[in-house]
């Protein structure tokens, strides 16, 4: 017992029944193959594209769901390993899979939905299998589904050339604030970005990361690859909403970097 005693959580009521999604999202083409019959190697700089339904758990397609998809794109699953936090504790090397190529939103219309995107070039070159997760909600009931029928690797030579970094804008709280105006203590930083190719929050290349830097403090950068988000039915733009907390009173910086697919940079600075 005092050698497990650490290994095992409970949080809730065991009582409560889990809030599982009612229905169920299938891929039905990735690249315009059936992921049943051909499975697909999606490769750097390339564009995927993704059709699903909404079913039901007999499989009937829901032709009555309108409402709104979020998929996600992994990368493959890469082998971490625990931080020896304790002195005594075992270095315990685990798989993870949580480098997203692609988080955004799409729209379902009678049951079906589509979306595509570039692969960012910062992708693990070397080919495994990648990962479709997606949730869907129409304001009453909710979806999920996940494929993994499909292969990450390589890249596209024929990608065209760009070196042109994106579009970048920053406000705090919301699109009204002036730079340098008045905040309170905790104000919502507000990114919004925009790229021909879409943006990149992989997190694979060294210095690629989504980073904020607050007055000026480089030594401690906050990562915001998680926190993006593309827009409705578009890959080339999307949005960052970050909460700032314990400011004290004075005048602040804050500095964003943000790196499109072909891992061009801009900065954004707001006051």
């Amino acid at each position: 017992i005092n050698n497990n005693r650490r290994s095992f959580n409970l949080i809730g009521d065991p009582n409560l029944k889990i809030a599982l999604p009612q229905y169920v999202l299938v891929a039905d083409s990735i690249n315009h193959l059936d992921p049943d019959l051909q499975v697909d190697t999606v490769r750097a700089l390339s564009k995927m594209h993704v059709v699903g339904h909404v079913e039901d758990l007999s499989g009937n397609v829901m032709t009555n769901f309108n409402g709104i998809v979020s998929p996600t794109i992994y990368d493959k699953i890469k082998l971490s390993q625990t931080l020896q936090n304790e002195p005594s504790a075992p270095l315990v090397q685990f798989e993870e899979q949580n480098n997203a190529l692609y988080k955004g939103k799409a729209t379902v219309k009678n049951g079906y939905f589509s979306f595509e995107f570039i692969v960012p070039k910062d992708i693990n070159y070397s080919f495994g299998k990648g990962k479709i997760s997606l949730y869907a909600e129409n304001g009453s009931f909710d979806a999920a589904g996940f494929d993994t029928s499909f292969i990450v690797g390589g890249i596209d030579t024929n990608a065209p050339v760009d070196n042109q970094g994106p579009e970048v804008q920053l406000f705090l709280n919301d699109e009204n604030f002036v730079n340098g105006g008045i905040t309170s203590s905790s104000p919502l930083l507000i990114v919004k970005a925009s790229d021909e190719f879409g943006i990149n929050t992989v997190g694979n290349g060294v210095g690629h990361d989504l980073t904020l830097i607050l007055d000026g403090n480089t030594a401690s950068p906050i990562v915001l690859n998680d926190y993006y988000v593309a827009d409705l039915d578009s890959y080339q733009s999307g949005e960052i909403q970050y909460n700032l907390r314990d400011l004290s009173a004075g005048q602040h910086t804050a500095e964003v970097k943000i790196w499109d697919a072909n891992n061009n940079s801009s900065l954004a600075r707001i006051e």
